[in-house]
């Protein structure tokens, strides 16, 4: 599976043996067999096709926000966002909307949107991680959550590699 994935991710991107301590809120965890970190759509999906293929142990990670990952480490692949995946823009046809990836950490989606003068994201300025978790986990705090401020979501079938928007 490594050796794929290094056809499309290049080398510095894909490591061997990395310890996930330093790549968890925590600080702990011992090595993974392999740390790949993908920038963009294309990569994750060869990611994803070789670890497919190979039956290889894997999971996805943003910002590794509450991860704990055993001392003896990860015996598979972890795939990291990062690139594209934490961008943050401003729609031009809708300006008071944005797009955030999923690697975007909660406080810049929030500290960019006061920046700009939208408000209704206030509550996520405080929750640690990323737009991908928290979607995921449906975050919140202070009598609000992501479900009341997410439009939509683009996504990426981890299976065909399909992406897909949900309404």
């Amino acid at each position: 599976a490594i050796d794929k994935i290094r056809m499309t991710v290049p080398e510095d991107r894909v490591l061997l043996k990395e310890p996930m301590g330093r790549h968890t809120s925590f600080r702990i965890g011992g090595p993974a067999e392999a740390f790949v970190m993908v920038n963009d759509e294309e990569e994750l999906a060869a990611a994803l096709s070789a670890v497919k293929e190979s039956g290889a142990e894997h999971m996805l990670i943003g910002n590794g926000s509450n991860l704990l990952v055993s001392d003896e480490g990860y015996p598979g692949i972890m795939i990291k966002l990062s690139g594209d995946f934490e961008s943050i823009t401003r729609c031009e046809d809708e300006p008071c909307r944005v797009r955030a990836g999923a690697a975007a950490l909660m406080s810049r989606v929030s500290a960019f949107l006061t920046e700009r003068g939208l408000s209704g994201f206030e509550f996520a300025s405080g929750i640690p991680g990323s737009i991908g978790g928290a979607v995921f986990m449906n975050a919140g705090a202070y009598g609000s959550s992501m479900e009341q401020v997410v439009v939509s979501t683009r996504a990426m079938d981890t299976k065909t590699g399909e992406i897909f928007m949900l309404r």
